[in-house]
Formats: C-alpha cells, sequence, structure tokens
C-alpha cells in the first residue's frame, strides 16, 4: 500500500489553519498573545524547513518597502471609507478592532512587529518561496495570496479575508522584486503599525 506523502508546504499549510482556527475560533479573550504564539510557531516550521531565512536589505529597498506601505494604507484609507458607508461593512471594521480587546500601544505595536516578522518568515519566505520554486512566479503570488487569505475565513469576518488577500498580494510581490524578506517584514510591521496604533481606521 503506497503512503500519501504531502508536500512539506503543504502540511505546513494545515499547520497553520490549525493553529489560526485556535486563534481566531477558541482563544480570543487572549486573541494578540495567542496570535503571537501561532506565528511564532508557523515561522520556525518555515525556517526549519528550509524557508528563506535571509535578513538583507538595501537603502533602495528600504525605501520601496516603504513607500509601498504609505500606498497600501492609503489604498485600505479609502477602501475603509467607501465601506464604512455601509452597515453591515462597518460592523465589519469593528469587529476586526474589537477581536482582540483594549491593550496598550506599546504593548499592541511589540506584538504586531513581531507577528510581522513570524507571518513573513512563514508567509513569504517559506510558503511563496516554495510555491515559486514550483510554478511560474504570477500564479504563485495568486496561489500564496488565496492561502493567506483563505486561512482567515476562521475568522467568519469577509472584509478581513479581503485584506489579508491584497496585503498578502502586495507583500508577495515585493518579496519576489527585491527577493528580500527583510524588505517584506519591514513593509508589514510599518502598515500593520499604522493600521492598528498610529492610525486607526476605525
Amino acid at each position: 500500500m503506497r503512503v500519501l506523502k504531502l508536500p512539506q508546504w503543504f502540511v505546513g499549510l494545515l499547520f497553520a489553519v490549525t493553529l489560526w482556527y485556535f486563534t481566531f475560533a477558541t482563544f480570543r479573550e487572549n486573541f494578540w498573545l495567542t496570535f503571537l504564539f501561532s506565528s511564532a510557531v508557523l515561522a520556525l516550521y518555515g525556517v526549519v524547513m528550509g524557508g528563506d531565512r535571509r535578513l538583507r536589505m538595501s537603502r533602495y529597498e528600504a525605501a520601496i518597502a516603504f513607500w509601498v506601505a504609505v500606498a497600501l494604507y492609503v489604498f485600505f484609507f479609502v477602501f475603509n471609507f467607501i465601506f464604512s458607508l455601509f452597515e453591515t461593512p462597518r460592523e465589519w471594521i469593528e469587529q476586526i478592532y474589537d477581536s482582540g480587546g483594549g491593550v496598550p500601544w506599546y504593548y499592541l505595536t511589540v506584538i504586531l512587529v513581531l507577528v510581522a516578522i513570524f507571518e513573513e518568515f512563514f508567509w513569504r519566505g517559506y510558503i511563496l518561496r516554495a510555491l515559486a520554486d514550483r510554478m511560474n512566479p504570477l500564479p504563485a503570488l495568486i496561489l500564496g495570496s488565496l492561502l493567506y487569505a483563505l486561512v482567515h475565513v476562521i475568522a467568519g469576518n469577509p472584509l478581513l479575508i479581503v485584506a489579508a488577500f491584497i496585503a498578502g498580494a502586495v507583500f508577495g510581490l515585493l518579496y519576489l522584486v527585491t527577493k528580500s524578506l527583510l524588505a517584506t517584514i519591514f513593509c508589514h510591521a510599518l502598515f500593520t503599525v499604522a493600521a492598528f496604533v498610529v492610525m486607526p481606521f476605525r
């Protein structure tokens, strides 16, 4: 009898779905700590399984990452303004911000930066890299962004799923273009800190 051997990246994806389930569906009262733990475990898995661990970034790549983060924030600012005009989407926006409860801004900032680091090690440094090794960059980017969005289905928030796909596509494109994991970490961290701490959309 042949034993079905799943690709390592697919096993990692199943692992991510499991961890995201416990993060979004089970431990809502400790959301940010659980989110941080889950992201750290996934990052460790990605690194151990051969994901990108090179942390280098030129000044040119840093500038690109900065302006990509700014552009992404502006896009979501407009996106949020349009959707906030309607009652149901406005509730989805509030749900995103209320999921973790009130935590001090400095505590949240540290967690967001760490989560950005861990998520990029797994989703772009491992999953997207594995996909790009097996197919052309564009299909790899689309599939990687879809997978990143689909694990957020567990949260039960349609707006979060769409936002995850868009952000995942932007971070993924940045990674494929610059080949710099540190640039995507920098961009991800800047965007989330701006969106959740400095100038929230709510």
